[in-house]
């Protein structure tokens, strides 16, 4: 038998007992509380605790809804205030934040997230910099909890962050285009929603810049006023976003214009 999980502990008896998930050399599998080298049921002695829930997996951590720019419901509508650009144009990176938004319960006028409706806050909160390029940061108010950004990161790096639970907006087709990943497929490739194309995955390989906000385990505790706004810890192999702007405190929290230029969806 061989521990494969384990999340939390719990005091009884005299004993401290760690919530485990367990497999058998056969594969079968359960969980329960150990104390020391005795595996227990679910409960300990003398009390009946509640196991803590297992730890978070990538095919469990995000659902989040599949939002096209180019639906009819807010395609035409203007990205920011850009004139001549449309949500349908270029409305990807928006369009993937949106997603992150409705996976994780964020509310904008009591309803769910949508493009739409995003588009909207946005534009009147601050939410762009030259009339189209999202400001990543601006969400958090939303309460989705921007992070950090990186210029490259590995496989284990970002599966360490799918995994546990934080949404990663990235950049794929050669700088041209924005996407929400959703967990890992295998093989260096990388499911994802995307926003403007019918591609359900991308590989690791064609992947660059990584946007990075906080996991809902993390944002619920944020929103109890248990612990303040999380951090993340750098993932393995990765590399800073560097300055590129005057303004230091903006130049992470905003969108790259790679796609205005190239006047294809997203």
């Amino acid at each position: 038998m061989k521990i494969v999980a384990e999340a939390g502990s719990k005091a009884c008896s005299g004993a401290t007992y760690t919530w485990v998930q367990v497999q058998s050399v056969s594969g079968t599998s359960g969980s329960g509380f150990m104390a020391d080298k005795w595996f227990a049921s679910a409960t300990c002695p003398g009390s009946h605790p509640t196991p803590p829930p297992p730890p978070p997996s990538s095919s469990t951590c995000v659902s989040a809804p599949l939002y096209q720019q180019c639906d009819s419901r807010w395609s035409g509508s203007r990205l920011g205030t850009k004139n001549g650009v449309s949500v349908c144009k270029a409305g990807c990176a928006m369009s993937s934040v949106s997603m992150a938004l409705a996976a994780q319960g964020s509310k904008i006028d009591g309803a769910t997230s949508t493009p739409g409706t995003l588009n909207a806050w946005l534009t009147h909160n601050s939410g762009y910099v030259s009339g189209d390029l999202i400001v990543w940061s601006a969400v958090s108010k939303l309460g989705l909890i921007y992070q950090n950004s990186y210029s490259s990161l590995s496989v284990d790096g970002l599966k360490k962050l799918v995994d546990s639970c934080h949404f990663v907006i990235v950049n794929v087709r050669n700088g041209g285009h924005w996407v929400l990943v959703t967990g890992y497929a295998g093989n260096g490739n990388f499911k994802v929603n995307d926003p403007g194309f019918s591609v359900s995955s991308y590989a690791h390989s064609g992947m660059s810049r990584f946007i990075v906000y906080a996991g809902r385990a993390k944002l619920q505790a944020v929103h109890a006023g248990r612990v303040s706004a999380p951090e993340v810890d750098p993932p393995m192999d990765y590399q800073e976003e560097e300055a590129t702007l005057p303004n230091s405190a903006m130049l992470d929290a905003v969108q790259t214009n790679a796609e205005n230029a190239r006047g294809q969806p997203g």
